[in-house]
């Protein structure tokens, strides 16, 4: 899977972003809640700030039972490994949005292993 744009690892799952999306859309929430009043309005700093994430991206598995192992991650809500070849660092991700408008895989091969790939638009905070 080489040079093909962008690559995400989450937990042990590795996807693809096209080459065409120069980047990750990143949202900062800095928990900031306006309250209104009949003289004036005030503003209030609740919680901490909070940074999402998203995505759409490849998802590339030899095994298609592989992908129920994911599901039960994405929905057990916790905190998953979260990585990319451009960052040394490896941050954690809790997905809220997993999603694909594509309801069948396709099968790619390349370098003699096949893959099964399908799109997905990912959402989630990191953490």
């Amino acid at each position: 899977m080489a040079d093909m744009g962008k690559i995400i690892k989450i937990d042990k799952f590795t996807f693809r972003v096209d080459h065409n999306i120069p980047s990750l859309d990143f949202e900062y929430s800095l928990g900031i809640n306006k309250v209104e009043t009949l003289s004036k309005n005030f503003y209030l700093k609740l919680g901490s700030n909070e940074k999402r994430i998203s995505f759409t991206a490849t998802l590339y598995l030899e095994q298609l039972k592989d992908f129920e192992e994911l599901i039960a991650k994405v929905e057990a809500r916790g905190a998953l490994k979260f990585s990319t070849l451009e960052s040394t660092r490896t941050q954690k991700i809790i997905i809220d949005k997993f999603s694909s408008s594509v309801k069948d895989w396709v099968l790619v091969a390349q370098n003699k292993i096949s893959f099964y790939t399908r799109t997905f638009s990912i959402g989630g905070i990191v953490i």
